[in-house]
This record gives structure tokens, C-alpha cells and sequence, in this order.
């Protein structure tokens, strides 16, 4: 028994590499794949995300959190701290962010970098328990935009202290086309292709704003990194409203559950986390883009 027991407990910290819930919001949070999107959320912004499963009564079991606090400075330049948490069901880990981002122009096209350095506080097991160390992250990303077309290239765990690599994140390549903002009915529609360990995921996303007050978004995705979900393929609808000059709330639902454990135990079989509702929060200093090339876009 001891050693299905061990089984399970590995594989809850399989499930911990990635920062799983950051990194399945990206859709209302693209600075959890990219350090360069620093500073494209208006002059000041906080956002938050919270991810809840549904059990079938009015309680709500929360998965993960982000919270985001986004800023400008002069001459296009961007900071932003990122706060996370992820539920395993008997352990947790939490990630602390700073991402410094910088733009420049040449002549029709748009080019911003960012980096970002954090400290993770991951779990490690036993046979009696578990507690949490500290780890050193670090990464970087580029994005470059000419008259609507982008390219984002992003890795946001370039550097890890620990070698178990429980942190991980993969290697993110984001193109897509971003059209007219000035017209009544916007789009951006993108295929995002991220790598990790010889494996590979593609999402294919498309977003409308119209008048930029309501925005719908569907996102299709197809995952061979990540072996704790239950579906290879699933669908991620979405949609936010802006309710008043400051305020934008947004809902979003992932059906694609969570397998907490596959060990071979007779009497304790793989049980899964219901679907993940996706709840969305962001206050905006006066609905103003500042110098921000994406607001609103992504």
C-alpha cells in the first residue's frame, strides 16, 4: 500500500510542473506567457482571476487564483507583479512575479521585450506529509506587431534554482493578426504552439470586441504536455463586458477536468476535478490605454 501511496503523492507534484492555473487563463492574462505584455493594460490596472469547480451544491471549491497589479511608466515602458496559487486537492503552490517590459518603434512596426524573475513556493512530499520550498524563476519574451500582424516568442522559466524542475514552463510561440481598432466589430485570431519536453500543445483563438464594451472568445486547444487532463482536446468559451469606465467582468469555462491521481489502487480510483469556471475582474484607471499597443486586444 505504501508504495501506491507514493505513486499518488509523485504524481501530485507532476501535476504542480507549469503553474497549470496561470498558464490555462492566459486568455484573460497574456502576461502569464509572455513578460512583454507589461504595461498593455492601460496606465494602471489590477486584475484578477479565480479558477472555482463546481461540485453540483452553491459552494464553490477554488483551484487556483492570479492576481495581477499592471502598470506604465514614460517612454513606453511596463511593470507588472503577478501573484498565483494552484490547488492540487491536499497540497498547494504558490508564484510571485515581476515582469519589466520596453518598447520601441521602427518606422511601421512595433517591438517590445520583457523579463520577468520570481520566487515559487512548491510542495515536496513524503509518506507523512508535505511542506513547501523556495524556488528562483527567471524568463524572458519578445513581441513584435507590424500594421496588425504579431509575433510573440516567449520562454517565462528560462532559469530555475531547483534542478527537480517542478517549474517548467514551455517554450510559447503566439501568431495571429490583430484588425482595425477603430471600427465597431474588432478581432484577434491567433494559433498559439507551446513545447515542453519533446512535446507540443496547440490553441487556436479568436476574440470579438464589439464597441469595445462586450468581447466573446472561443479557444480550441489540443494538449500532448500536460498528462493530468483528462481530454487531449477541449474548448474554452469566454466572454467580459465593461459595466462602467473602470470595471470589466469576465466568465469563462474549461471542461477539460483535472486527474488528480492514475495510481493503480484497487479501492481508491482516479477521481477528477469537475469543470473549471473561470472567473475574471479588472479595474482600469479611467478605460485608458496609455502608450499601451494591446489594450483591449488580447
Amino acid at each position: 500500500m505504501k508504495k501506491y501511496f507514493a505513486g499518488f503523492l509523485l504524481l501530485l507534484s507532476l501535476s504542480s510542473k507549469g503553474q497549470i492555473g496561470v498558464m490555462n487563463q492566459y486568455h484573460f492574462n497574456y502576461l502569464s506567457i509572455n513578460p512583454a505584455m507589461a504595461g498593455e493594460n492601460g496606465p494602471f490596472s489590477i486584475k484578477g482571476v479565480v479558477g472555482n469547480q463546481f461540485n453540483g451544491n452553491l459552494k464553490f471549491d477554488q483551484l487556483s487564483h492570479v492576481l495581477v497589479l499592471d502598470g506604465q511608466f514614460y517612454n513606453k515602458t511596463g511593470l507588472a507583479f503577478q501573484s498565483s496559487s494552484d490547488n492540487y486537492g491536499v497540497v498547494s503552490g504558490n508564484n510571485f512575479s515581476l515582469s519589466l517590459a520596453k518598447g520601441v518603434e521602427v518606422g511601421d512596426l512595433q517591438l517590445k521585450a520583457g523579463v520577468n524573475a520570481g520566487l515559487a513556493l512548491v510542495p515536496t512530499y513524503s509518506l507523512v506529509g508535505s511542506n513547501k520550498k523556495a524556488a528562483f524563476t527567471a524568463g524572458a519574451g519578445v513581441m513584435a506587431n507590424y500594421l496588425g500582424l504579431f509575433l510573440g516568442v516567449s520562454k517565462p522559466s528560462l532559469y530555475i534554482s531547483q534542478k527537480d524542475d517542478i517549474l517548467r514552463q514551455p517554450l510559447f510561440v503566439n501568431l495571429g493578426y490583430i484588425s482595425d481598432t477603430e471600427n465597431f466589430v474588432t478581432y484577434n485570431v491567433n494559433v498559439l504552439w507551446s513545447t515542453l519536453n519533446d512535446a507540443s500543445n496547440w490553441d487556436f483563438n479568436l476574440k470579438l470586441w464589439f464597441d469595445k464594451r462586450l468581447a466573446l472568445s472561443g479557444s480550441y486547444r489540443i494538449n500532448d504536455i500536460y498528462p493530468i487532463y483528462t481530454k487531449k482536446t477541449s474548448f474554452i468559451p469566454a466572454a467580459e463586458y465593461k459595466f462602467s469606465n473602470d470595471m470589466t467582468l469576465g466568465l469563462a469555462y474549461n471542461s477539460n477536468t483535472l486527474r488528480y491521481s492514475t495510481a493503480p489502487v484497487p479501492h481508491n480510483p482516479n477521481f477528477n476535478v469537475t469543470g473549471i469556471f473561470q472567473f475574471y475582474l479588472r479595474y482600469n484607471l479611467n478605460d485608458r490605454k496609455g502608450d499601451s499597443w494591446y489594450y483591449d486586444q488580447f
